[in-house]
């Protein structure tokens, strides 16, 4: 194997590592905020959104 395969494969393993740690720092931080703004979101567009949920909660 040449050399600048090799390179380019460690490069490779070292950009999918880095991109998982990013991923997985942004999912720690943001993941629970992002949920209650989408939440907060549906909420102003369908006023009746809880309500529909409690309802389909019941159904079920």
């Amino acid at each position: 194997m040449s050399n600048i395969i090799r390179v380019y494969l460690l490069i490779e393993i070292y950009t999918s590592v880095m991109d998982e740690k990013i991923a997985e720092g942004i999912a720690s931080h943001w993941g629970l905020g992002l949920a209650h703004l989408l939440e907060r979101r549906i909420n102003i567009h369908h006023p009746d959104a809880d309500k529909m949920s409690s309802q389909q909660g019941e159904k079920t």
